[in-house]
């Protein structure tokens, strides 16, 4: 299993998100419980010190379905920001919880309801972090 990254902000502010919500649908909990594992096995690094290629909360990225190569923009917010009209999804959600911590080039593999899907992170265009915004 790869090592992630995640910011120490990130950490804490997601630690208490976790803490409040319970999750109802079956793959929302799975998805909470992987996002509480990889949270708790992530690298903490400051916010200042993460790299630009890593997926952070608020990161505007493209990644690849593997298997059938569709791209998909999307930002990673936290759950009260989610709006799937303007491609914002939430890290509570099984993709969002799969990419956090990630780095472009990598492919993750992560449980959808119809099966395995594999996803490749292309590009971040906006990482908040590397733009100076430490506190988003």
């Amino acid at each position: 299993m790869k090592s992630i990254m995640l910011t120490q902000t990130d950490y804490e502010r997601l630690k208490g998100v976790l803490q409040t919500y319970g999750g109802t649908a079956t793959n929302e909990r799975k998805s909470i419980h992987s996002l509480r594992v990889d949270i708790e096995r992530a690298k903490k690094v400051a916010s200042e010190k993460i790299p630009a290629q890593v997926v952070t909360m608020n990161s505007k990225i493209r990644v690849r379905n593997v298997s059938n190569n569709k791209m998909i923009d999307m930002t990673l917010v936290y759950p009260n920001d989610a709006d799937v009209k303007q491609q914002k999804v939430s890290v509570l959600a099984p993709v969002g919880a799969a990419v956090l911590g990630y780095s472009i080039g990598d492919t993750i593999t992560w449980q959808m309801p119809t099966g395995t899907s594999e996803l490749k992170i292309e590009e971040i265009y906006y990482q908040p972090e590397a733009s100076g915004h430490y506190n988003i």
